[in-house]
């Protein structure tokens, strides 16, 4: 079999992408979305973006984030700041 390589993927237009990446109408999804979570970003710039995460990518990403930060060097009793400024609230 094969191995695929970043090299073998199309380059993809951004704004095109963005354009067509949106709640309803949406032409980026490869299937419905019927769980999980919708992220909105963008109220700042006026662009908005979406993200949808089905449950098990979410606890996936959640479960990979969870097992990154002790990897990285974060410890029992260490501070860390969320910088994540929430648009449109």
């Amino acid at each position: 079999m094969r191995q695929h390589l970043l090299t073998d993927l199309p380059v993809v237009d951004q704004a095109a992408f963005w354009a067509a990446n949106t709640i309803r109408d949406n032409q980026v999804l490869t299937r419905a979305h019927t769980d999980g979570l919708i992220f909105k970003t963008g109220g700042t710039t006026k662009a908005p973006r979406v993200s949808f995460y089905t449950n098990g990518e979410w606890d996936a990403m959640c479960r990979t984030y969870a097992e990154t930060l002790p990897a990285a060097g974060l410890r029992h009793g260490d501070r860390i700041a969320n910088l994540f400024a929430a648009g449109e609230l």
